[in-house]
């Protein structure tokens, strides 16, 4: 971590559009790398931030499942009202995956 630290430090923005599908803060959801999304978090991405496909990190985390994803984002900012083409939430997202847990926490507001 002390490498990502220094890039995101002195090197990179991170809510940079690099040309990847995939911003950064995407990636621990993907791969359910809890510390790395706090971590991540912590040094100050945007939590609303978007991929080539108009899917935020909340989104991704609702669609597959990542309840505490889910909360960490949350806490962080994330927007649940942010549409993406359809118009899909991270609401709609987790109730058409089947992933009730995360739409009745998304309903709720907690």
């Amino acid at each position: 971590m002390e490498m990502l630290t220094t890039l995101i430090d002195y090197v990179v923005d991170p809510d940079l559009d690099s040309g990847y599908p995939m911003p950064i803060l995407h990636l621990p959801v993907y791969y359910g790398n809890i510390e790395m999304l706090q971590f991540l978090l912590d040094a100050g991405l945007n939590a609303n931030v978007r991929d080539k496909e108009g899917y935020t990190a909340l989104m991704i985390a609702a669609k597959y499942g990542s309840l505490d994803s889910v909360k960490i984002l949350m806490a962080s900012g994330a927007d649940p009202e942010i549409e993406r083409q359809g118009p899909m939430t991270a609401l709609s997202l987790a109730a058409s995956n089947e992933q009730f847990s995360i739409a009745s926490y998304l309903a709720e507001g907690d």
